[in-house]
């Protein structure tokens, strides 16, 4: 959800929330389309009593069911993924309509751009899993590679948002890769079509090897432009992203075994959602949880046990914890209702 959004010109926004001023300037191809023939027909009978901020928590609640089905679907073998495009279009249209009805209801608060945006950080792990479900991809090294990496192009966004004040969404941006994932992960769950994505075409790569390469140039050339825009007003500090990331992959992929993937993605998740937050309250660029990769470092030259079960808590409380500094500050702006239509007019 953006807060206060006015049309400038084709393609350009300037939005204010939390105090801020940003520019949003997208070249989107799939949005616009789906905003016309999906979005719009049912914001026209969206009911006027429905708050934003609770489309805003439906919306990624659907497209959390939509990973615990291929979750379900991987560890079970039950035919649960043909539900997974018509919960991910929920998210997607919930992601359309939550700005609007705040806008149209006149409730927008600093809250909707942080709660929409927090969510938004969580949406990358959510398609980058049910992905690595589809097609059973287990080895820590391609499962490292491909967080890190879908991670990088929404890291460089909120890295432009903080110091250039401006949100770039490509051509092809997060509403086209969320496309193109739900599809790839679907066609993963059908056994025909995983048996040719697997078949070496030759030595020693496959369709999918070439895919997940192709979506790696994709992804790092985003994630260069983004620091290209930002030029000299930025500041090399996207490294310091990278080499803690690196060691928690080594760390994690000897210790947390199963684990890894959500330990993973939550790490690399809570560094994005500090430059949501510096951005938010005006602070200075942040900085890397350091601590957690000594730790594991320990973990791992001492010997000591439990190393898993402490990761998981240890990474969940950090994100509540950075939840709780964004959300408590602009409280004031959830409703549990919306003023009667009347009243607002």
């Amino acid at each position: 959800m953006i807060e206060n959004k006015y049309r400038i010109a084709k393609g350009v926004w300037h939005t204010r929330g939390a105090g801020n001023k940003t520019t949003i300037i997208y070249k989107s191809l799939l949005w616009p389309r789906f905003e016309q023939y999906v979005s719009d027909p049912i914001f026209a009978i969206l009911p006027w009593w429905i708050p934003a901020n609770f489309i805003t928590l439906s919306g990624n609640f659907c497209l959390f069911l939509a990973t615990a089905a291929a979750y379900v679907n991987y560890r079970t073998g039950l035919v649960l993924w043909p539900l997974i495009p018509f919960l991910v279009c929920a998210y997607l249209i919930g992601d359309l309509l939550d700005g609007k009805q705040a806008r149209r209801t006149n409730t927008c608060a600093p809250l909707g751009e942080f709660f929409d945006h927090f969510f938004d950080i969580l949406v990358m792990g959510c398609m980058v899993s049910m992905v690595l479900f589809a097609y059973r991809i287990n080895d820590p090294l391609t499962v490292g590679l491909i967080i890190t990496v879908g991670y990088l192009p929404l890291f460089g966004s909120f890295y432009e948002q903080y110091f250039c004040e401006t949100l770039y969404f490509e051509a092809i941006s997060s509403f086209e890769m969320i496309f193109a994932g739900t599809v790839v992960c679907c066609l993963g769950f059908i056994d025909p079509f995983r048996a040719v994505i697997y078949a070496e075409f030759l030595p020693r790569v496959s369709v999918l090897s070439l895919a997940l390469g192709l979506s790696a140039v994709v992804g790092l050339t985003l994630f260069a432009r983004n620091i290209l825009r930002t030029g000299k007003q930025g500041k090399p500090v996207y490294l310091l992203f990278l080499l803690p990331a690196a060691a928690v992959f080594f760390f994690a992929s000897a210790l947390v075994e199963r684990g890894f993937l959500f330990v993973m993605i939550i790490y690399c998740a809570a560094y994005v959602e500090r430059f949501l937050l510096a951005y938010v309250r005006h602070g200075k660029p942040p900085l890397p949880d350091i601590v957690f990769p000594l730790i594991l470092a320990a973990f791992y030259f001492l010997r000591l046990p439990h190393a898993a079960p402490f990761a998981v808590v240890y990474q969940g409380l950090v994100i509540l914890a950075l939840f709780l500094r964004g959300f408590v500050p602009l409280r004031d702006g959830w409703r549990w209702r919306n003023p009667p239509e009347h009243v607002q007019g």
